[in-house]
């Protein structure tokens, strides 16, 4: 059976020798012209053309008569004489003026890509070697056999113009801009000036603006732009890094490929994706199939991304973290986010030590300024952890910490990458899982003066209506305010109502707060708070000088202990604003200096008080009639 099969195969593949294979012209041009994915890239195809025909510039414009736009690109290059145009229209022809290495088309297909042009309807090429002038018009390019061409009795300027007229419902100013957006995509650094001319709007007598296509390779960058010449295995490449929007970007000859490849890790079984680094690389080794839209041999790029990733990149970020050094800080804060979010995502690929990343400071901390990931790594090894602070707590000193804690707002996925690189050594600040209140069966473990300190904690939630309060000082203001609402404002007098309603319902309390033993004294909590209760931690030496305080002024030693508590603006009462926050103690300081008057105590400094007050009244007049005005 195998015998008589393999006789059979080989009877088949005579008769196709004999017969010769045929190929479908008209399925062969439909086929190729499939191979652009937008049919507008054949604007890209023409200027090329021109650049291969060694031309200094190329303009395109365009007009519009009824349902048909009809677009000119003209250039200054060779031109064509008689038997180039036979070429030209010519499938899988292709003959250059510019040296091999140079030449960007290769394969001699790029003039039927407008035969995509859906509803394309005429053809028409001028050309002049500069002895010799021709004109080509065509139909619809799909019947590439009706061409017809003839020899000008005039003479006309070395070079080709094409005119191609196609039906569209856009608007002529539409169609140039996305004209446009081709060239700049594909063509912006090829070394040929290229210019298109836009109409201003969407009307038919519109002004046309011509606009240059071209910009710099070696000077265009977003922001700290380097360049690299690399040569690998005879090939050589120019390499362009600059920190900007993450774009990897392969060009042959300065004509823009595919922007689809990530030129750190091709090859690598997971990309890297690193964020805010342009990477653009051209050479003219590279090869590409019809289309242009991606590399014939794709393969080229491993030891080329080897090389970018291993010597590159740590010599570009090398130079980068030194520059910034000696930038102002107005640029450093413009990049310094993009900066540190690139530094950790190169850590989360590549975590050495060894690293210029590793080696940059920028993870914040609470106590110890920046760190680098090295210094961090060197702590926690000779520490044994290091803390994350939690957005929530309140009351924490960071100083009393003998490790890090770093801010719990990092660059990029940090807090995520730590956490998975030092694992259990990283512990995140949680005040109901790291501190507590300390258990006693004596139900009065405080001592006399702390128990004068609890009970003078604690804000005065009528403090806006008391008319001792107020009454008192009017005398003194000379009638500067008649009543409570001009005393605040309208708006502040809102504010600090709603705020001392939501204060009133605060609980208060002092107590001794101990770690995760249960046993161990608190040192680095002042107060917690929880279920809508302050505790004040006894243990701390800030809060121990407060009870010593209220052996002398009690009520001044509370006012601070509620200072403290509502200075906090991140877990007591966020909502309130700075400002709000700043009256309300001032003016519980107020109330509690009044009550210590009004009750007989420190009366020989009632004149200081009411000065004091007075003088603070009179800065809030003024501060609210400049916002009015």
């Amino acid at each position: 059976m195998a015998a008589k099969n393999k006789k059979k195969l080989q009877e088949t593949l005579d008769e196709i020798t004999g017969a010769g294979i045929q190929a479908d012209s008209q399925q062969l041009k439909k086929d190729m012209r499939a191979q652009f994915s937008n049919f507008r890239e054949w604007i890209r195809e023409y200027v090329v053309n021109a650049y291969d025909a060694m031309a200094t510039y190329c303009r395109v414009y365009g007009e519009k008569n009824g349902d048909e736009i009809t677009v000119t690109v003209q250039d200054d290059g060779k031109g064509m004489n008689k038997a180039r145009i036979e070429k030209f229209f010519t499938l899988y022809a292709s003959e250059k003026d510019m040296e091999a290495n140079r030449a960007i088309g290769t394969h001699g297909i790029g003039k039927l890509s407008i035969a995509a042009i859906p509803d394309q309807r005429r053809f028409e090429m001028e050309t002049s070697d500069g002895t010799e002038a021709w004109l080509a018009k065509a139909g619809n390019l799909d019947g590439i056999e009706d061409i017809r061409v003839r020899l000008l009795s005039t003479s006309i300027p070395k070079g080709t113009t094409f005119r191609i007229t196609f039906g569209s419902t856009n608007t002529l100013m539409r169609e140039m801009e996305l004209l446009k957006e081709i060239l700049v995509m594909y063509t912006r650094f090829l070394p040929i000036h290229i210019a298109i001319a836009v109409p201003m709007n969407e009307h038919e007598d519109a002004t046309h603006i011509l606009h240059s296509i071209n910009e710099n390779w070696d000077s265009y960058s977003d922001y700290f732009s380097r360049k690299y010449d690399l040569d690998i295995k005879g090939n050589s490449y120019e390499i362009n890094m600059n920190l900007g929007e993450n774009v990897h970007e392969v060009y042959q000859n300065k004509v823009l490929v595919s922007s689809n490849y990530n030129l750190l890790s091709h090859g690598l079984k997971k990309d890297w994706a690193l964020g805010y680094l342009a990477i653009r690389v051209n050479s003219s080794a590279f090869e590409l199939p019809f289309g242009r839209h991606c590399l014939s041999d794709e393969d080229i790029l491993n030891p080329l991304s080897r090389k970018i990733r291993n010597e590159l990149l740590p010599q570009y970020m090398s130079d980068l973290y030194d520059h910034l050094k000696q930038v102002s800080t107005n640029d450093l804060r413009f990049y310094e986010y993009q900066v540190d979010a690139l530094t950790s995502n190169l850590i989360s690929f590549d975590p050495s030590l060894n690293k210029p990343w590793s080696m940059y400071e920028f993870i914040r901390t609470q106590s110890l300024g920046k760190l680098s990931f090295k210094e961090l790594t060197e702590i926690v090894m000779a520490k044994g952890r290091f803390f994350i602070e939690d957005e929530s707590n309140a009351g924490i000193d960071y100083s009393n910490f003998s490790e890090p804690v770093l801010h719990h707002e990092q660059a990029g996925d940090l807090i995520t990458l730590l956490k998975l690189l030092f694992k259990d050594r990283c512990i995140f600040l949680k005040s109901t899982d790291l501190v507590f209140e300390r258990q006693s069966e004596n139900s009065s473990e405080l001592n006399e003066l702390q128990k004068t300190f609890e009970r003078n904690l604690g804000f005065h939630p009528d403090l806006i209506s008391r008319e001792d309060l107020i009454d008192e000082t009017d005398e003194e203001m000379d009638g500067s305010f008649s009543d409570d609402h001009e005393f605040f404002g309208q708006g502040l007098f809102n504010e600090v109502k709603e705020a001392c309603q939501d204060l009133s319902t605060l609980k208060w309390k002092a107590s001794f707060l101990v770690e995760k033993d249960f046993t161990t004294p608190c040192q680095t909590h002042m107060f917690i708070y929880a279920n809508h209760t302050i505790i004040l931690n006894l243990y701390h030496p800030l809060i121990e000088k407060l009870v010593a305080l209220s052996a002398v002024n009690p009520k001044l030693a509370g006012h601070w202990g509620v200072s403290l508590c509502l200075e906090d603006g991140r877990n007591v009462f966020p909502y309130l604003s700075a400002d709000t926050r700043k009256e309300l103690l001032m003016l519980d300081g107020i109330a509690k200096l009044a009550e210590v008057k009004s009750s007989g105590s420190l009366e020989q400094d009632s004149r200081a008080y009411k000065e004091l007050f007075t003088e603070f009244r009179r800065n809030l007049n003024d501060s609210l009639r400049k916002n009015m005005n």
